[in-house]
């Protein structure tokens, strides 16, 4: 899980720096949202969250925040949902995960747009009978 929260914080990082330089956008968005649209019981987020905390506090950060992490699956596996306050998944399908939370688009002048969000997708747990990986 450490190696992948790294990883994330990583590419955060590298897309800020892109954002900032690119001509199209002067600023990185606002927020970054780490969604997992197949989170089963939510335990990948919930770790995923405690592992970027441990390695923001032991390498203080140059720029950026954390990211946003949601967890949200469709049930289709049927796993248990844990009562833990700490471990929070949203019954949502894939299409309504991407719709809710995916990246907002404001307009600051006229003709001026600008993304507020940065959304990096995961997936625990694809719906059986469906693989997106093709």
């Amino acid at each position: 899980v450490f190696g992948l929260a790294q990883y994330l914080l990583d590419r955060i990082a590298e897309m800020d720096r892109h954002a900032a330089s690119s001509s199209t956008q002067s600023t990185p968005p606002t927020e970054t949202i780490i969604l997992d649209v197949g989170a089963g019981d939510g335990r990948l987020v919930f770790f995923l969250r405690k592992a970027m905390k441990e390695i923001r506090a032991s390498n203080p950060p140059e720029q950026q925040s954390l990211p946003t992490i949601i967890a949200t699956d469709d049930g289709s596996w049927k796993a248990p949902i844990y009562n833990n306050h700490h471990i929070q998944v949203e019954q949502l399908s894939a299409i309504q995960a991407l719709d809710k939370y995916g990246p907002k688009t404001v307009t600051q002048k006229e003709g001026d747009a600008k993304t507020s969000s940065r959304l990096i997708v995961l997936c625990s747990w694809m719906p059986p009978g469906h693989d997106w990986t093709v």
